[in-house]
């Protein structure tokens, strides 16, 4: 889809929920390299990314200081945006506990829930019906390979990411005919700071740049959704891991998810 099209689908502005780095920053220069103006939202707000993207491409953004995992964030969103046509929103949020399920806590596993899945239910309700009413506009939800498997050792990240494909899959069927598109792109490893961050040892050639990811998920818009594994080799190891028995597969998973992270 060209840019001016996919401006005229998915403009005037798109918000970013989870913006500040790595995939969401991604995602945010992507949408400015298309025309949008853009609506970056964080906990800590990228005051400075938002800068950068006026400049570099003549695209009005804002950054809105929100936490996406407390309750009445959607309203909140809606507030911040009063007067603005959001006619994309892209959810890439995400909060994920790592290690034993048993030796989480409580309040990593909730936290989880609300950033991962309660926060996309309040966006997707702030501004979905005023995309249906205008006959026009895009949902785009970042899930995970983990939302179609089980991952022990992120299980509760994973449950979370299900239920986005659920959702997503749900959304689609009530929002495409009033003209909405609703995608659940589900990318693998991506070099993201969080990535780097949580020690993870993964050879570079199985870990996606956001860029690639991004770019991969806006062209798979309005395409064939609702849900799109990113990546040819993402696309072999869900078939592969799908043609298993599913305990199987899972305790696959389990022992490659303990040697990356080395845990136990």
């Amino acid at each position: 889809m060209s840019a001016t099209r996919f401006a005229d689908r998915y403009g005037p502005v798109a918000l970013v929920a989870g913006a500040a780095e790595g995939l969401g920053a991604a995602f945010a220069r992507a949408l400015a390299r298309r025309g949008l103006g853009l609506v970056l939202v964080d906990r800590e707000a990228p005051h400075a990314l938002a800068a950068e993207l006026s400049r570099s491409y003549g695209v009005h953004a804002t950054a809105v200081d929100l936490d996406l995992g407390e309750s009445g964030a959607g309203a909140l969103a809606s507030r911040a945006t009063h007067g603005l046509e959001i006619g994309l929103v892209v959810y890439n949020a995400a909060f994920a506990p790592l290690g034993p399920w048993r030796l989480q806590s409580l309040a990593d596993q909730q936290r989880a829930l609300d950033v991962n899945a309660r926060g996309v239910l309040e966006l997707s309700a702030a501004f979905a019906p005023a995309m249906v009413a205008r006959g026009r506009g895009g949902l785009l939800l970042v899930g995970s390979l983990a939302g179609l498997i089980a991952h022990p050792m992120t299980t509760v990240y994973g449950a979370s990411k299900a239920f986005l494909v659920r959702l997503g899959e749900g959304l689609d069927e009530e929002l495409r005919p009033h003209g909405v598109d609703v995608l659940v792109a589900c990318p693998g490893a991506v070099r993201t700071p969080g990535f780097e961050r949580s020690g993870a040892r993964l050879p570079r050639a199985f870990v996606a740049s956001p860029d690639d990811v991004a770019e991969r998920a806006l062209a798979r818009l309005g395409d064939e959704g609702p849900v799109a594994v990113i990546g040819k080799g993402n696309e072999l190891a869900v078939r592969v891991l799908g043609a298993l028995p599913r305990r199987v597969a899972v305790a696959m998973l389990g022992k490659m998810m303990r040697r990356i992270y080395g845990l136990s």
